[in-house]
C-alpha cells in the first residue's frame, strides 16, 4: 500500500520557501478538524511538468 501525504494548504508558503520551485499537485482536499489538507499526488516544477523529488533534492 502507498503512503499517502498530505499538506495543510496554509503551509503552502512554507514549503515554498524551503523547496523553491516545487508544486504540490493534489487528488482532491479535505477539511480535517477545520484546516483544508491537499492529498498530495504529485508534484510539478513551475511549468506544470511533473518532477521526482528524489532527482531535485537529492
Amino acid at each position: 500500500m502507498e503512503k499517502k501525504t498530505y499538506i495543510a494548504l496554509k503551509e503552502l508558503s512554507d514549503l515554498h520557501e524551503k523547496k523553491p520551485g516545487l508544486f504540490p499537485v493534489f487528488s482532491r482536499i479535505t477539511k480535517i478538524d477545520g484546516q483544508l489538507v491537499g492529498e498530495v499526488k504529485s508534484y510539478s516544477d513551475e511549468y506544470g511538468k511533473p518532477v521526482q523529488i528524489e532527482k531535485m533534492y537529492h
